[in-house]
């Protein structure tokens, strides 16, 4: 049987493969910003992730203290993120910040050990100082700091994650065919008029995500003008409603195997194997 005749890959197939790349960029991501984070001196910096969240640590010091027993006992995170208060600005920020604010000092790490007497907090992968306001009104300021504590400007990569999720995809089309979730499912993509070829070229892949990603920029340009004036509220619920009527047809030809719209702009076909 040809590559052109084998069956269509069905929608769970495509889902659970979806789901496992989307695991391996928030895993490897967080990965390589481990060793970015200190040779770029904090200025590309992975602050947060699906996989992460603050903690507040004890303020009588970093570590818990000995023989303490919490929740968190004999815990492993993938992505881990903790503050604690801080008493003075750090070294390159501006002395221009409300009196009675509180500071606090912000770390996100990679492959955080702990247990009850002691916490390991991994490798950093960004570390910023958190400005509240006394009244806990409004968003609060970070500043961006280096390893050593110093201020620095810096991009937080994590912001563009779903940028990255597609990149890798679109990489993974154009040269394989396939992304690891789609070797681990039995999933891959060929072109209609080379379907022997080993990948699909990067005109190809860059065709057909961008026609599936294409149903969220309405949504992500309105994210961008946040906070919406009411004017624009008609506006915004569109912006949700076409991303999901866009899906919803492509959830429709796959799962009753036929070729999504992307796939027909592009010229591929997403098969078995």
């Amino acid at each position: 049987m040809s590559d052109f005749a084998s069956p269509r890959a069905g929608f769970w197939r495509r889902l659970f493969a979806l789901a496992f790349d989307e695991v391996v960029v928030l895993i490897l991501a967080p990965t390589l910003f481990a060793f970015l984070f200190p040779l770029s001196g904090g200025a590309l910096q992975w602050r947060e992730s699906a996989l992460s969240e603050c903690t507040e640590l004890d303020p009588s010091g970093p570590e818990h203290r000995a023989g303490a027993e919490d929740d968190d006992a004999y815990q492993f995170n993938v992505g881990y993120c903790f503050c604690a208060s801080a008493v003075a600005l750090p070294e390159g920020i501006a002395p221009s910040i409300a009196e009675n604010a509180k500071l606090k000092l912000c770390r996100a790490s990679l492959y955080n050990w702990k247990n009850g007497h002691s916490s390991g907090y991994g490798w950093p992968t960004a570390a910023w100082l958190s400005v509240i306001r006394d009244d806990n009104k409004g968003e609060p300021q970070t500043y961006a700091l280096a390893p050593n504590g110093r201020a620095v400007r810096s991009v937080d990569f994590s912001a563009f994650w779903g940028a990255i999720l597609l990149a890798y995809l679109i990489a993974a089309a154009a040269l394989r065919g396939r992304s690891f979730g789609g070797m681990l499912f039995g999933a891959r993509l060929v072109r209609r008029d080379a379907p022997q070829a080993r990948g699909v070229g990067w005109l190809t892949a860059i065709r057909r995500y961008a026609a599936l990603a294409v149903a969220f920029l309405p949504f992500a340009l309105l994210k961008l003008a946040e906070p919406l004036p009411r004017s624009w509220i008609a506006l915004g619920v569109i912006s949700l409603l076409f991303p999901l009527a866009w899906l919803g047809t492509h959830v429709v030809f796959v799962a009753t195997r036929r070729d999504s719209l992307a796939d027909r702009f592009a010229g591929t076909i997403k098969v078995e194997g």
